[in-house]
């Protein structure tokens, strides 16, 4: 095998692993899409802002298996408003009145 030959079979092999991994992304999608409590499955460093955006909009208790860093405040809020359960796993420094009337839990500090 001459050295055309080679680089030829290594960047198949390259774009063969490319192909790969973007099948099991979209099956990573699929699954969140399908069900939010399929994130819990999904290894943390493939877990996305977006990808968990996706699970605590199908189910907002799926915040839980959202990493500590992708906890921010809009991702927290969308879960609660989807399922006020959800609140559970919101970061403490996170919660506030403010953020639970917004929240969508329907608490407000007036009534």
């Amino acid at each position: 095998m001459d050295i055309k030959e080679f680089d030829d079979a290594h960047r198949r092999q390259e774009v063969a692993k490319i192909q790969n991994a973007m099948k099991i992304e979209n099956v990573r999608k699929n699954l969140v899409e399908y069900c939010g409590y399929a994130l819990q499955y999904v290894p943390n460093e493939f877990k996305s802002k977006e990808l968990c955006e996706t699970a605590v909009n199908i189910s907002g208790s799926s915040l839980k298996y959202v990493p500590e860093e992708l906890k921010i405040d809009d991702i927290c809020q969308k879960a609660v408003q989807n399922d006020s359960s959800a609140l559970e796993f919101v970061p403490l420094h996170l919660i506030s009145m403010e953020n639970m009337y917004l929240g969508g839990l329907g608490f407000s500090p007036t009534r």
